[in-house]
Parts: structure tokens; sequence; C-alpha cells
């Protein structure tokens, strides 16, 4: 998806999907405008704000924002089973949308809905979003995803066009072994740990990451292959 018509996707975000009873159709924002004049204006009705952060993405010294929003439709909180640990289950879903600053407003340059994921702890394996979930530093958008044994943290550029992967980090847990991943893509450098989660002890590796073209946040998709590869041709995982 190109950037220049990334916010055609809200055409997506306001398309409806066929329900069942087991599964209430999806809520969809409104369609988030090109422009907003304010971040009021683009936290939608019927949507709550779960964090907001601002800082310079674009170079220009001004603060642009990341809002994280997330619908309050009903008929996607579910009552659990009595004796369940947790009364509810909230399956709502979740859009991230990026405005650049501009004199009178914001130019809303990205949103993406599934980028977060809307079955989440505590009842199902990834940790809820929450404030810690974007983070803005020294013109680097951070994303950060908690799961059940481990994590995702993802770095993004802006590159004048979109909002470029320019690292990773990890960490995850198999077979009684904790393994933890730093990647920077600028670099083309890596580097592994691994430790037996009984000993304290752990064993570093640095690795050369593999020339490829990272995707940009817009193209991101959890389902395809967007790690990378070392020389050898392994996958960059936890």
């Amino acid at each position: 998806m190109q950037l220049a018509t990334s916010f055609c996707c809200t055409a997506a975000l306001i398309a409806a999907t066929c329900a069942t009873a087991a599964n209430p159709p999806d809520a969809r924002p409104a369609a988030l405008p090109s422009f907003a004049p304010s971040v009021e204006d683009i936290v939608q009705p019927g949507w709550k704000q779960v964090t907001l952060k601002s800082g310079d993405l674009d170079g220009d010294a001004k603060p642009d924002v990341a809002v994280l929003m997330r619908s309050t439709a009903r008929d996607r909180i579910k009552p659990l089973p009595p004796g369940s640990n947790y009364p509810l289950d909230d399956t709502n879903p979740y859009v991230l949308a990026i405005g650049l600053a501009r004199p009178n407003g914001y130019d809303l340059v990205y949103s993406k809905r599934d980028l977060f994921p809307n079955e989440t702890a505590p009842s199902h394996g990834d940790d809820a979003p929450d404030d810690g979930s974007v983070d803005i530093r020294r013109g680097v958008l951070t994303l950060n995803f908690g799961h059940l044994r481990g994590y995702d943290r993802l770095r993004f550029r802006w590159d004048g066009k979109a909002f470029r992967l320019i690292g990773l980090d990890c960490a995850g847990v198999t077979g009684g072994e904790i393994t933890t991943l730093s990647a920077n893509y600028l670099t083309r450098k890596a580097r592994y740990t691994h430790a037996a989660i009984s000993d304290d002890r752990e064993k570093a590796s640095m690795i050369t990451i593999a020339p490829a073209k990272r995707p940009s946040l817009d193209q991101f998709d959890w389902i395809e292959e967007w790690s990378g590869h070392d020389s050898r041709g392994n996958t960059l995982s936890c």
C-alpha cells in the first residue's frame, strides 16, 4: 500500500463485514479525515483514546502525534463463564493513527487497524495495548507488543514518504531457553543472546543482516515474513 493512499485505507475502516452469532460485526471508526484541526478530531465517536504520544517525527521541530484508539462497542464485550478469573472478555479492535503537525492542525499520514491484537490478556495470549505501547523519541516511532512468553519492539523512522522499519528488539521462550534479539536494519548488525531459564549465564553472538528492503509501517503485516534474514539465510526471530 502506498503512503499517498494510506488514508484511503479508511475505506477499509468503514467497510462492513458479515456478522455471525458467534462473531459480531467488526467495530470500525467513521472515516478518518486526511486533516484534523486537533487531536480530539482524530478520535472518532464510539472510540476511546488508549494513548497519545507526541514528538518530532519528520524533522521540522514540530510535535507530531501518534494516537492509539480502541472501539467501545458493547457487543464485543462478552461475559465469561462462571468460575473464570475475569468477568469479561473485551475483543474490541484498535486503530493507530499518526498525524504530522501543520500550522493549523495535523496531516493524517497513516492509520491502520489490526496492527495491535484485539484478543488480549487476560483471556488470550497477547498483552492488552496500553500507554507504553507507543513511543516517540529522537525522531523514531517505537511500537511495543507484549506476548504471553515474550515481546516484540519495532522501531520506524519517517523517510518523507513512509515510516520505514529500522529496528527490532524481541524476546521469547522456547524449550526452556530464553532468546533475545536486537537488530539494527540501518547498520545491518544484530545481536542474539541465549540463556537457559534455570541459568543466569547467557551466550551472545553478533550476526550480519542480509540486505533487503524492509517494509514500511503501512505495508506491515504480521502474517507475512517481515523481519529479514541473516547472511546465512536464517530468519531473524525470537
